[in-house]
């Protein structure tokens, strides 16, 4: 039998030799269970409190905008040929697409394009069947209705960056002068739209000349390295007010201007690539004029004491 001492040590029988004995070895299981949540409890709330404090930092939202001048002059134009029989329109047809390339191509402009579209065959409606439409009255289909033969041609002219708007504009003169002798319609075709108080359709002008840029992808890089710029400078603001250093960049997210999921990319200038086609679009104006590209991004920075 072992004789326990106030202290920390115990005597084994007939050795005298005392034995080291842990405060610890006395406790409960209850106690060892709650002690061993209160340690826990610790660890994990100073954890939280250290990655909390590494974590702090300053978040900016920059923009960036560029204005680039457009390379890309684009018209569109139509040929059509008409008659009642389907083999004397696509005879008309031929030859006034012919007529019209050539007398476009003979200009020797450099860098012009003529890129074909669709072929268009409608029946067209005689002025009895219209009249009747008018007056509210049902149109009398004729068999023999003319058949209209068309075909959208699309003009196009790169490089024009290098030119000047005086330039520009002569050159624009000539194509259309040429066209129109040629017999080509240019410019959209008008969408005339319903007046209720008129009872009429009223129309509208279209553009005749697109200008667009080609390197949209280029542009919007230099929208966002603008936009970066921005936000060092903001961060660099609001760290001196704190009295802090501004650190390295912790992430960035990309804030497009159209309604899109944001996407978040891990190193400054990762962006993800324009949908080619309809971001062109959107960077196409109707006038002779630089074209402004803009990028926003979320900006999050390390901050040092």
């Amino acid at each position: 039998m072992s004789h326990s001492t106030a202290g920390s040590f115990s005597y084994r029988r007939g050795s005298g030799v005392p034995t080291e004995r842990f405060p610890f070895q006395d406790w409960s299981p209850m106690d060892r269970w709650a002690r061993t949540l209160v340690i826990a409890f610790s660890m994990w709330a100073w954890s939280a409190a250290a990655q909390a404090q590494g974590r702090s930092g300053i978040a900016v939202k920059a923009t960036g905008v560029v204005k680039m001048r457009p390379d890309v002059l684009e018209l569109e134009g139509h040929v059509s040929g008409n008659a009642e029989l389907a083999g004397d329109a696509i005879t008309k047809y031929r030859s006034n697409r012919q007529r019209a390339v050539e007398a476009i191509e003979a200009l020797q402009i450099p860098s012009l394009k003529i890129q074909a579209g669709r072929i268009d065959i409608t029946a067209q409606m005689d002025q009895a069947a219209i009249q009747a439409m008018q007056r509210g009255m049902p149109a009398t289909v004729s068999a023999s209705r003319p058949l209209n033969v068309a075909e959208p041609l699309s003009i196009r002219i790169d490089g024009i960056d290098a030119l000047t708007n005086e330039q520009i504009i002569e050159m624009l003169v000539k194509i259309v002068d040429a066209g129109k002798d040629a017999g080509v319609t240019l410019g959209a075709k008008d969408s005339p739209t319903y007046n209720p108080y008129t009872g009429g359709y009223n129309t509208s002008g279209s553009a005749m000349a697109r200008f667009r840029l080609s390197d949209v992808e280029s542009a919007r890089q230099k929208a966002f390295e603008e936009a970066m710029k921005n936000a060092q400078r903001q961060g660099e603001r609001l760290a001196t007010l704190s009295g802090l250093k501004l650190g390295k960049v912790r992430a960035i997210t990309e804030s497009p201007s159209t309604p899109q999921p944001q996407q978040q990319v891990n190193v400054v200038y990762g962006f993800m690539p324009p949908n080619s086609e309809k971001e062109a679009e959107l960077y196409t104006s109707s006038s002779l004029q630089e074209i402004s590209v803009s990028a926003a991004i979320d900006v999050e920075f390390e901050v040092q004491p």
